[in-house]
């Protein structure tokens, strides 16, 4: 599960449903079904989490080497 908060909310203005995750990235997912935007949405925090720990390993292999 997730430590990252998904919010999605209907957006009169645009006429869909806007998933975000605020502490990971600004922009967000979008579309006319409330569960596919929420489940797109928790795709694209799975891929970013999977993109920081990569990134977080990265970063500690070179500081062994150092």
């Amino acid at each position: 599960m997730s430590a990252h908060p998904k919010i999605v909310w209907w957006s009169e203005e645009d006429q869909c449903y806007v998933g975000q995750c605020p502490t990971l990235f600004g922009g967000g997912v979008h579309g006319s079904d409330e569960l596919k935007v929420y489940r797109e949405l928790c795709q694209v925090v799975a891929e970013w989490e999977a993109i920081g720990c990569a990134a977080t390993r990265r970063r500690a292999r070179r500081r062994r080497r150092a």
